[in-house]
């Protein structure tokens, strides 16, 4: 009976605990200036805090780096 008991027991716990990655990665998603995941954070953000960018300077950005990987049949995303 004790034995089903603590398995109960460590069943509940593992499931109750959130599934958050790393701690360097939850260090970098306190930084709004780097983003380390395809979203801003895991509540699926898509808009940044930032301002360096703005409707005044937009206008002045150029691309500074491309990447080809091989791919020619176009990538999935979200």
């Amino acid at each position: 009976m004790r034995a089903v008991h603590l398995l109960a027991l460590g069943a509940s716990m593992a499931v109750a605990s959130p599934a958050f990655a790393n701690e360097d990665l939850m260090k970098h998603l306190a930084n709004p200036a780097e983003q380390v995941l395809q979203t801003v954070d895991y509540a699926n953000t898509r808009y940044s805090k930032l301002d360096q960018i703005n409707a005044g300077n937009v206008k002045n950005l150029q691309v500074a780096w491309t990447f080809s990987t091989g791919v020619l049949r176009g990538h999935e995303g979200s």
